[in-house]
C-alpha cells in the first residue's frame, strides 16, 4: 500500500466526462491509505466522484491545507 491520506494534483487524462487534463483537483478522504492507494505517490487513479476542483483563486497547496481535516466540498457554504 501506499500512505497520504490526501492528495492533490492536476489531471493528466481522464475518462470521465467530469474532468479533463489541466484541471486541479484534490482528493481527502474516501479511505484513502486504508482501503485504498494513497497520495504518496508521483501519480494516482480514482473514481471521480470522490475528486473537489481547486477553485482559481486557490493555489493547490492551499487548497490542500484547506482540506486536510476534512469535511465538505470547497466553495460549499
Amino acid at each position: 500500500m501506499v500512505l497520504g491520506i490526501d492528495l492533490a494534483g492536476t489531471v493528466e487524462y481522464s475518462n470521465s466526462n467530469a474532468y479533463k487534463s489541466g484541471n486541479r483537483l484534490v482528493l481527502n478522504g474516501w479511505a484513502a491509505q486504508r482501503q485504498h492507494w494513497g497520495g504518496l505517490a508521483q501519480r494516482a487513479r480514482v473514481r471521480a466522484d470522490w475528486l473537489i476542483p481547486v477553485p482559481s483563486a486557490l493555489t493547490t497547496r492551499r487548497a490542500m491545507v484547506i482540506g486536510a481535516a476534512g469535511g465538505g466540498r470547497l466553495g460549499d457554504s
